[in-house]
């Protein structure tokens, strides 16, 4: 069984309409009328979709015409809580996560480079359950922000010009290049690139695993905002992760 897990208003109607188009399966549906005119729009044909009322009522039709090939539950939370008198307030499923296959964000990257990046995602994404969809991905080191002083206005400290060339450098790759600007939720993994000094034996073991030691992750997630503007208020969510990496990396995701 495929479990389509996804935020609201991000495709999971439209993925159960085609998958119903391509095996004729009916779709369980609070709304059937609505589910039909919308794979009507999508120009597919369904048989039309039933609603909870005929899949579990007394009538039984429509769990006679789902056996044998099966049917299609259309946010099954609300078909349960249809179900049940009493508030449903935790579950339990059986089954593993299955990621989003979205690829959009390699169109950015060099051809040469896709497939490393595809398969550095694909890790992540095992290790890391909660990082559903990745939707940008900078080939970018983490750059943390400094403590700034006023001296700092004639003096070029090495950790304020690396502040600031990180702020321009994501700002043209972001703002310029990508039309992204900073989100009122905002979930990002910083990549940490590990030193050079370290045997091959210690990267590989400490490949993708958390970053402990400073600079903290609201060093990391301040300069990123920074970045985008004085003005981050809007910013009212998000999950800021550091890990180690081979190479230094930016991704901003959707979390499940």
């Amino acid at each position: 069984m495929k479990k389509i897990i996804k935020p609201r208003a991000s495709g999971k109607t439209t993925e159960l309409i085609m998958r119903a188009s391509e095996e004729w399966l009916y779709i369980v549906c609070s709304n059937p009328e609505q589910v039909a005119n919308s794979a009507k729009k999508l120009g597919v044909d369904i048989p039309y979709p039933f609603s909870y009322d005929e899949f579990v009522g007394h009538n039984g039709r429509g769990r006679r015409l789902g056996q044998g090939q099966g049917v299609l539950i259309d946010d099954a939370e609300r078909l349960l809580q249809y179900m049940c008198d009493s508030p449903i307030v935790g579950m339990s499923m059986t089954g593993s996560f299955e990621p989003s296959n979205d690829e959009s964000y390699l169109r950015y990257h060099k051809i040469e480079n896709q497939q490393n990046i595809k398969a550095f995602v694909s890790e992540i994404q095992r290790r890391y359950p909660f990082v559903y969809k990745v939707r940008h991905f900078f080939e970018i080191d983490p750059c943390a922000a400094p403590r700034m002083t006023r001296s700092d206005k004639f003096k070029e400290r090495d950790c304020v010009m690396k502040y600031f060339s990180f702020r321009n450098r994501l700002g043209y790759e972001a703002y310029n290049r990508r039309g992204y600007n900073l989100e009122g939720v905002t979930h990002v993994i910083f990549v940490v690139p590990m030193p050079a000094s370290w045997s091959k034996k210690k990267k590989d073991e400490m490949f993708l695993s958390s970053h402990l030691p400073r600079p903290d992750r609201d060093n990391y997630l301040k300069a990123y905002q920074d970045t985008f503007g004085e003005d981050d208020s809007h910013v009212w969510d998000g999950r800021t992760t550091k890990i180690w990496g081979y190479f230094g990396s930016i991704i901003i995701y959707d979390h499940v």
